[in-house]
């Protein structure tokens, strides 16, 4: 059977002047403590599918280097944190392979059955439970720019655009593997896990057919990732969608003849070899779409279907859904 709904809505986008990762946290703290969505209906911290910031930062003199936002709904305990610093405190944050931890790089991370929030760069952030490691999202080198929120009952998307480069990352409970068996969901029928761009490019433009790009898992450091938590372990599966569109996307690729757009699920694989490469999961109420912009809005008759994450914020390029209803 599958999971409940994530209803994913869209906060808004939020400028940030300085090029660190102080400035982009903040920027996204500023998002995650809005009363309104981008939409200007209300947005309650802890309710419906929205995260809870207030209370959840970390800021050491006054400099924030962390964040550890709680979800409205948490049915095994799951958190994010993303965080980051100029200097790297001692001892260092603690990466997931291929990835190693650096100054100046805005890395994300996610826990499954966490306690009390510790310290973000101790081996068990939340002092208990399992946890993922930092996977690199976003470098400073990039330069200033906006910060994008999208928000599900128990997962994240963000986006950061600096002049033409657009990072992205998805945590949480991200996965449903439609299967309530313990080797392959959590006790809650989930999978846990984070996808990131990686901070040496952003998503590429062609994201949609091109393989070698964002959704997908590069064993090159510091490059595209996606993994899952083994259910009921701490050990990291590396997985990439099942099938990418074989055609360049237009404006117009995945409409019906009836002008509609279709809803294609996004499904993953595992990356380990034959027989060992089977079915994962599919990527939660996250759809491929036609070529548009991020920030968009979609809607029929007035209902709100869903919200774009594309790989521009100014020009139609490959994009997602995340789906509302």
């Amino acid at each position: 059977m599958s999971v409940e709904h994530l209803t994913w809505r869209y906060v808004g986008a939020q400028s940030f002047v300085s090029a660190t990762v102080a400035a982009v946290l903040d920027a996204l703290y500023t998002l995650g403590t809005k009363t309104t969505y981008a939409d200007s209906t209300t947005r309650t911290e802890g309710s419906g599918s929205a995260w809870t910031y207030t209370g959840n930062r970390y800021q050491n003199g006054g400099t924030t280097e962390a964040l550890y936002p709680s979800p409205p709904t948490s049915t095994l305990g799951g958190r994010i944190l993303l965080a980051g610093a100029a200097t790297l405190p001692t001892p260092n944050p603690t990466p997931a392979s291929p990835d190693s931890a650096a100054a100046n790089v805005l890395m994300g991370n996610v826990v499954k059955n966490a306690g009390a929030f510790s310290t973000w760069n101790a081996a068990s952030p939340f002092t208990s439970g399992q946890t993922f490691g930092y996977w690199r999202i976003w470098a400073t080198s990039s330069g200033t720019g906006s910060v994008y929120l999208w928000e599900g009952k128990d997962a994240l998307m963000i986006q950061i655009t600096a002049g033409s480069s657009v990072v992205g990352w998805i945590g949480g409970a991200i996965g449903d593997p439609n299967s309530t068996d313990s080797l392959d969901a959590e006790t809650d029928e989930k999978v846990y896990g984070q996808i990131t761009t990686g901070s040496a490019a952003g998503m590429a433009v062609d994201f949609g057919s091109n393989n070698n790009s964002f959704l997908g898992h590069s064993a090159t450091a510091s490059s595209y990732h996606a993994g899952i938590f083994q259910p009921g372990s701490s050990t990291i599966l590396t997985a990439a969608p099942r099938g990418r569109s074989q055609n360049t996307q237009t404006t117009t690729s995945l409409r019906l003849r009836s002008g509609k757009y279709a809803r294609v699920p996004i499904d993953y694989r595992f990356t380990a070899g034959a027989p060992n490469d089977g079915f994962a999961f599919r990527l939660r109420d996250v759809m491929w779409f036609s070529d548009a912009q991020s920030g968009q809005k979609q809607t029929n008759g007035g209902t709100t279907i869903g919200y774009i994450a594309a790989a521009s914020a100014t020009v139609a390029q490959d994009a997602l859904m995340l789906e509302h209803a």
